[in-house]
């Protein structure tokens, strides 16, 4: 289910007064049959071009995988930076 639409089921369900028991399972019925479609297409959409996607991964997940060091690098030395003004 769309994320947002998640948050509307959920409140109109509790405006109607919808049984707790009810809700939970037809939520989880629907949100495992749209998952279940949605990995499963995009499953067999990737099998069926795996050496286009290996591709396109190969070259950007280098430049991921930089940019995410880079992200974390900084709140690392920023705290370094604050234990080393307190002494530790």
């Amino acid at each position: 289910m769309v994320p947002g639409l998640r948050s509307v089921v959920s409140i109109l369900a509790g405006m109607l007064r919808m049984p707790l028991g009810r809700f939970a399972l037809l939520t989880s019925a629907s949100a495992a049959l749209l998952d279940a479609l949605l990995l499963g297409g995009l499953g067999w959409c990737l099998v069926s071009n795996w050496r286009q996607v290996t591709a396109i991964a190969g070259s950007t997940s280098n430049a991921v995988l930089v940019l995410a060091l880079f992200e974390v690098r900084k709140p690392l030395l920023e705290h370094g930076a604050r234990a080393k003004e307190n002494g530790w």
